[in-house]
């Protein structure tokens, strides 16, 4: 049976969609392929919504819209030529031929250049053959009950627990006579309706909670003051899988696009990960393992302010300075921190088998990571899936024990420098020293009012809490490090040096406040 390509074509409103009512009209013939859909304009298209057309099955996307300079937006077609550029890397990056992409500028009256570019681009697809999305390496896609997991097991047994089980394992029942982690939670402090107590009691009710689960920013700020140790991070985890399987999912900002990449991950289509190191690198040893994440995607995503590559760069130099050299995997997938904290366990298990797998079979002792939520995922919630047979740290944890073996050394600054705590990094971890210890080596710390145990949160938790309470979050945090007078401000996560900048890049007034 010979293989007929299933296309998508975005068709500007003014244009291109036009130009596809006038081959209609005018009889020219073009194959049945494509399926068209209307949109105001080209410039609309984000990345997401091309990653979405490959996560459904399709074998090539093509953006139409207005010739440059022809715009009804006035630059809409020009912020298209962008997206799309931008589009075209990480689907590279993915493994999937940028040629499954094509953008082009058809007017209204060019029905007949409309019906050749829809025939070309079958043919060019049929000579790439199907492209296959969903297909899990062979994986049956697993059906996560309660039998399948030992009793004790918290994170997948509860997660599909009923709802007296979720709240035993959480212990969520003394917050009805109390609300002292109200009083420190930081989405209540920018939002008086939003209350944890009232979110539980509402469950313990059967009333319906209106999307109240997905504001909490899961910082855990609140298990540091509660006196009972309820773990009210893992009961909104476990709930927002309750509501993803009933279909209700959280809003994420990029239009969910580094969640469908993640999703993208399950296939058994090679990535192109390693296109990033440099010549000069040194890798390929048999004792650490770099786990990137998902650094070469924000490259992309964030292009306009961010430089997340630089991240994993450092890293590489910082190890190959003290004599390391980690194996650095292409297949490699995200870790599943954010789909996991969103609801989606069953998408986080096949990629946690996934890299697990790939972990193990390259033979190394000890996984290094410098992402914060890529470590919490490694070290806790892989664990509950499978028992681990190499030891996890965090880059800054790596440098502390290299620089007092003498084995790392850096110049000094005159900089005055101030620290921002990940939470993932600090309160589910306790990670606090390591990363201090390795900042004193460089410059003088100067510590923000709220840190370690009472660090504030950077206001965005799985790209779903991104809103104005979290860029009010992020302007009292930017505010409280500009009070300390420092000149520079560092954190361990590469998410939250993103969040942070976002702030900064979209030009938030933030000022140091004179007494």
């Amino acid at each position: 049976m010979s293989f007929e390509p299933k296309i998508i074509a975005f068709c500007c409103n003014w244009c291109s969609y036009v130009g596809a009512d006038t081959a209609g009209i005018s009889r020219f013939e073009y194959p049945p392929n494509i399926r068209i859909i209307r949109v105001m304009c080209s410039g609309m298209i984000e990345p997401a919504y091309v990653l979405k057309c490959f996560e459904y099955g399709a074998d090539g996307v093509l953006v139409t819209g207005c010739h440059i300079g022809e715009c009804h937006y006035v630059t809409g077609n020009k912020k298209a030529e962008k997206r799309i550029e931008k589009t075209a890397k990480i689907l590279e990056t993915l493994g999937i031929n940028t040629k499954r992409l094509r953008l082009e500028w058809i007017s209204a009256s060019e029905g007949t250049k409309l019906a050749n570019t829809a025939k070309e681009f079958v043919e060019e697809l049929k000579a790439l053959g199907p492209i296959h999305p969903h297909d899990t390496h062979g994986t049956k896609p697993t059906d996560v009950s309660l039998e399948e997991y030992p009793r004790d097991r918290f994170l997948l047994s509860s997660l599909f627990g009923s709802i007296d089980t979720i709240v035993k394992k959480t212990k969520v029942y003394y917050c009805v006579e109390c609300g002292k982690c109200s009083a420190s939670c930081p989405v209540t402090r920018v939002n008086d309706a939003y209350s944890p107590r009232v979110i539980i009691e509402k469950t313990l009710e059967g009333i319906g909670l209106n999307g109240e689960i997905w504001s909490c920013i899961t910082c855990a700020e609140c298990t540091q003051h509660c006196p009972s140790t309820v773990r009210y991070p893992e009961f909104i985890r476990s709930f927002r899988v309750k509501a993803f399987s009933s279909g209700e999912m959280a809003k994420c900002s990029q239009a969910g696009a580094l969640n469908i990449i993640s999703k993208l991950m399950t296939s058994s289509i090679e990535q192109k990960r390693k296109s990033w190191i440099p010549k000069e690198a040194r890798t390929g040893g048999n004792e650490f393992l770099y786990f990137v994440g998902c650094l070469p995607y924000f490259e992309y995503i964030f292009s306009d302010f961010n430089s997340s590559l630089e991240i994993a760069k450092s890293t590489l130099k910082l190890l190959n300075a003290a004599n390391i050299e980690p194996k650095i995997l292409n297949e490699e997938r995200c870790c599943g921190h954010d789909l996991l904290w969103t609801g989606d366990v069953n998408t986080f298990e096949k990629l946690a088998r996934l890299n697990l797998k790939a972990i193990e079979e390259s033979g190394v002792s000890t996984v290094v990571t410098s992402c914060p939520e890529c470590y919490r995922t490694l070290k806790i919630d892989y664990a509950e899936i499978k028992e681990l047979k190499f030891e996890i740290l965090h880059i800054s944890e790596l440098i502390e024990e290299l620089v007092k073996e003498n084995r790392i050394n850096f110049k000094k600054t005159n900089k005055k420098l101030t620290y921002h705590d990940p939470c993932r990094l600090g309160r589910h971890l306790g990670v606090y020293d390591a990363p201090r210890n390795v900042i004193k080596e460089i410059g003088e710390l100067i510590e923000m009012d709220r840190s370690k145990t009472e660090s504030y949160c950077c206001g965005v938790s799985a790209w779903s809490t991104c809103d104005a309470n979290s860029k009010e979050m992020q302007i009292s945090r930017l505010k409280e490090a500009m009070e300390t007078g420092a000149d520079t401000l560092i954190t361990a996560c590469p998410k939250c040096q993103i969040h942070l900048r976002c702030a900064v890049h979209n030009k938030i007034p933030v000022e140091r406040e004179e007494d």
